[in-house]
C-alpha cells in the first residue's frame, strides 16, 4: 500500500503505438535508482500548451498495458507514472521526496524523449493518485501545519499543479490506526515511526490551504470506491471534511491542526466548496482491482473535460 544535471535527460526504452509513444524508466535527477524514474507517455499531438496528468503510484511497470494507454485514450492528454523508493528499504519522508524529484524532472528542462521540443507544459499539471499515491496528492497541494519539518514541495511545482484526484487514499494516519489497527505493525510504523503527534503532522486531512494563486485556482476530486476492502469511505469523509473547513462551507476556527480521527458523517452529502467534487459511485470494485477497469480513466477524463 505504501509507501542527469544536463539539458537533456536521456530515455531508456519506448514503445510506440498509433495511440501514444511511451518511454520508460525516465530517471531523476540526482540519486539513481530503479525506482526513482517515472514512465512517460506522449500522444502524438500534444504539444507545449497541453496539460501534463501525472499518476503517482508505487508500481507503475502494472499498467503498461491497461491504465496508463487508457487514461491517454480517455482524457487525449500526456500522462507520467511517478514512481518511489519503499519500507523497508527507505522510511518518511523518503518515497514523497522521491515523488518530488519526478515533479522537478516533468516541469524541468526539456527532456530527450521529447524529441527536441516541449511535449507538455511545465507549468499545467493534473495530479492523481492512488492509495498512498492519493496522500502524496494531497500533500503535494495543501500547506502542512508549522511544525511540519520534514520534507518541502518547491513553489514552482505546486503553483503548476492545477487539479488532484486522490483515489481512495488514507489522509489521517491516526483514525486509519483507530479503523484499522493491524495496519500499524504491517506499514505504517516501519513507514513513520511510532509517534502518534507525528502521525498527526505528516496527516493531510489535518493542514491547510494556500492562500496564494495556486491555493486559489486549485480544484480537487475525490474518488471512493464502497467496494474496497483496505480502505473504507471513512478516510474519503475525513478528508472531505476538512476540505468543506478549509474551504469555507463549515464554520470554525483553522488556527490549529483538527481532531480528524473524531467521528465524520457521510461527508459526500453535505454542501461541498466550488472547488470540491466527490465521487463515491463511479467506481465499485476493489482496492487494487479498480486500477485495471476503465470506469478510472473514464471518470478522470470527464472531470477534466473543460481543461
Amino acid at each position: 500500500m505504501l509507501f542527469r544535471s544536463s539539458l537533456f535527460t536521456a530515455c531508456r526504452s519506448a514503445t510506440m503505438t498509433a495511440e501514444y509513444t511511451a518511454r520508460f524508466d525516465v530517471p531523476y535527477q540526482g540519486l539513481q535508482h530503479p525506482r526513482r524514474a517515472c514512465d512517460i507517455y506522449l500522444p502524438p499531438h500534444s504539444d507545449a500548451s497541453t496539460p501534463l496528468l501525472v499518476f503517482i503510484h508505487e508500481a507503475k511497470s502494472d499498467f503498461v498495458e491497461t491504465l496508463a494507454p487508457a487514461l491517454v485514450r480517455h482524457t487525449g492528454l500526456p500522462v507520467a507514472f511517478v514512481e518511489y523508493r519503499l519500507t523497508p528499504e527507505v522510511v518518511h519522508p523518503v518515497h514523497i521526496q522521491d515523488v518530488v524529484s519526478g515533479f522537478e524532472l516533468l516541469t524541468g528542462p526539456l527532456l530527450e524523449c521529447e524529441g527536441g521540443s516541449p511535449k507538455w507544459s511545465r507549468s499545467r499539471l493534473v495530479v492523481s493518485g492512488h492509495s498512498a499515491g492519493a496522500w502524496m496528492a494531497a500533500t503535494l497541494v495543501l500547506k502542512a501545519p508549522p511544525q511540519h519539518n520534514s520534507y518541502s514541495v518547491p513553489s514552482n511545482v505546486r503553483a503548476a499543479i492545477e487539479r488532484i484526484i486522490p483515489i481512495v487514499g488514507i489522509y489521517d494516519l491516526e483514525s486509519t490506526l483507530d479503523e484499522y489497527p493491524s495496519y500499524g505493525p504491517e506499514f505504517i510504523d516501519e513507514a513513520f515511526g511510532t509517534d502518534r503527534e507525528a502521525y498527526d503532522i505528516e496527516s493531510p486531512a489535518r493542514w491547510f490551504k494556500h492562500d496564494d494563486e495556486a491555493g486559489r485556482k486549485l480544484r480537487i476530486l475525490v474518488i471512493q470506491s464502497l467496494e474496497d476492502e483496505l480502505v473504507s469511505p471513512r478516510q474519503a469523509r475525513v478528508l472531505i471534511r476538512r476540505l468543506r473547513q478549509i474551504y469555507g462551507t463549515t464554520s470554525g476556527s483553522l488556527e490549529s491542526v483538527p481532531d480528524a480521527a473524531s467521528p465524520v458523517g457521510e461527508e459526500e452529502k453535505e454542501e461541498l466548496p466550488a472547488n470540491v467534487e466527490v465521487d463515491f459511485d463511479s467506481v465499485g470494485s476493489t482496492h487494487m482491482g479498480m486500477l485495471q477497469l476503465e470506469a478510472i480513466p473514464r471518470r478522470i477524463a470527464q472531470y477534466l473535460i473543460d481543461l
